[in-house]
């Protein structure tokens, strides 16, 4: 028999080649082959393990017992394992720059999770947090994750104290998105001297607040994109207290989902008169009627881009006709480039409201600017599709 002989490849070319497979969809299947490459040898282990521990995968309970075991296993089962070994484990957690815990539930602790945190809190990028094992207990450690620029809280049960909360993440300098726990409760009176991140540009806003007195609410610096979805009360005076603040001068997008209580179509005809500067407006198909586009006069809103959500029931429909959104286009929305309905609304192409907006808006940007028109007709008309692009 021939002896077989060994290739080497250089370590930029294993590189290339875990990172085309770490690319792979889903995620799962990646995580499995970029195991099986750590097993090759030492060179593919260096190339490869950064890339595994990168963005773990926990939708199957026992890759995450697996990964627990490895990054923070329990104090006495540590204190029994050799030095090597606890060291290298230490050093994995770091590795780790998006940690989603949103698929689970009951498989971890408040415990566990907080002790997690501090292990992989150097270099941790995006952080979800589960619904059941993350309480007041993870913020100490949640403070320390300063390369931190994505928080999502949004399916925390366990109440967390606003201003403890604000407070543990006033210091991460990198974060620049926030989603709240649905059961945040706001109390101005606390927050008159706690800053915000300096760099937080996009919230998403959940829970109850005093409508009577939001006005004196103050917001990040930097807000440039707000996401109002399960607030306790949106009603025309609630939404009204909400966004008359002067601290959303920056506010350039916001999104109003179907998932608010006491939501109706007045809350969404208030909008335009106290933010006539925004770029981008997300609203339920069913609330926006021709009375907010009726109600459009005077100056022109600065508003580009109109997207049309689902709406809360089950059969979806539109709450306007084409003919009151075409025609508010010679005043109040003279500057609006795209209307972008969520592909539940797809019937309606056949009735034709989709194509009846989507030949005004081309006629008239082609009338108004023919240049950019040529240039940038693409971005311009009605769309069917993802709209979290404009964002």
């Amino acid at each position: 028999m021939s002896q077989r002989t060994e290739i080497f490849l250089p370590t930029e070319i294993i590189i290339e080649i875990v990172s085309f497979i770490a690319a792979d969809d889903p995620p799962r299947r990646s995580q499995v082959c970029l195991h099986a490459c750590c097993l090759v040898s030492r060179q593919w282990y260096s190339a490869s393990v950064g890339l595994l521990y990168a963005e773990p995968d926990f939708q199957q309970a026992l890759t995450f017992e697996k990964f627990i075991a490895t990054v923070c296993p329990p104090i006495a089962a540590a204190s029994k394992c050799k030095t090597r070994t606890r060291n290298l484990g230490l050093g994995l957690g770091s590795l780790v720059r998006t940690l989603d815990m949103s698929s689970l539930v009951h498989n971890s602790t408040k415990r566990v999770t907080a002790r997690l945190l501090g292990r992989v809190k150097e270099y941790l990028e995006v952080f979800i947090a589960p619904m059941d094992s993350f309480s007041i207990n993870s913020l100490a450690s949640l403070s320390k994750c300063y390369n931190l620029e994505e928080l999502d809280l949004s399916l925390v049960c366990s109440p967390l104290p606003f201003i403890r909360l604000k407070k543990a993440i006033r210091h991460l300098d990198k974060l620049e998105f926030l989603s709240l726990p649905t059961s945040t409760t706001i109390l101005v009176e606390e927050l008159t001297d706690m800053p915000w991140p300096p760099r937080l540009r996009r919230l998403r806003f959940s829970g109850s607040f005093p409508k009577d007195s939001m006005e004196s609410f103050s917001w990040p610096e930097q807000l440039s994109s707000l996401t109002l979805v399960f607030c306790n009360d949106l009603s025309v005076k609630s939404i009204s207290s909400l966004i008359c603040s002067r601290h959303l001068g920056r506010l350039r997008h916001l999104g109003i989902s179907y998932a608010n209580s006491f939501l109706q179509p007045e809350s969404i005809n208030a909008v335009p008169r106290f933010l006539p500067n925004l770029r981008t407006l997300i609203v339920p198909g069913d609330l926006l009627q021709d009375d907010f586009f009726n109600n459009l006069n005077g100056t022109p809103l600065s508003l580009e881009y109109l997207a049309i959500e689902r709406g809360a029931t089950f059969f979806p429909s539109l709450g306007f006709s084409e003919r009151s959104l075409i025609s508010a286009l010679d005043y109040g929305l003279s500057n609006l480039r795209a209307v972008i309905f969520d592909p539940v609304y797809s019937k309606h192409t056949g009735s034709g409201i989709f194509n009846s907006i989507n030949d005004a808006l081309k006629a008239q940007w082609k009338r108004r600017s023919p240049g950019e028109f040529a240039s940038r007709e693409f971005e311009i008309g009605a769309f069917l599709g993802d709209y979290s692009d404009v964002f």
